[in-house]
């Protein structure tokens, strides 16, 4: 399965109507960016924390010195506050804006790693 797969369900998980199309359609875009984040660091010969750590991943972006891999870190970052809320705080509600924040957010990062990608070579 290819990550961008998660950002189609994301889109198609958005066009309900109700809250739980939003948490799942937030989740799913996290991870689509999540993966891609991780292929990445693995393109790159960047040491790549144990599994189960997304902070672990974040800090790696985080510590490069290349600003471009530095602001993906802090994107990923900023999703996954919003998947958090969307998977965890199941008390506070999930408004559908802040699930098109997060695919719009999305479907920009193939393009930038793609970026990053072609200027390693």
């Amino acid at each position: 399965m290819a990550p961008i797969e998660f950002l189609t369900a994301a889109q198609e998980l958005n066009q309900g109507h109700r809250e739980i199309d939003y948490r799942n359609a937030t989740s799913r875009a996290y991870y689509m960016v999540y993966h891609l984040c991780v292929n990445l660091l693995k393109s790159l010969a960047i040491e790549i924390p144990p599994a189960g750590s997304h902070d672990k991943i974040i800090r790696a972006f985080q510590a490069q010195h290349d600003k471009r891999l530095c602001a993906l870190g802090n994107i990923l970052a900023q999703l996954r506050e919003s998947r958090v809320l969307a998977d965890y705080k199941l008390d506070k509600p999930f408004p559908a804006s802040e699930a098109r924040k997060v695919i719009a957010i999305a479907k920009k990062i193939p393009e930038r790693i793609a970026a990053v990608q072609t200027s390693q070579k």
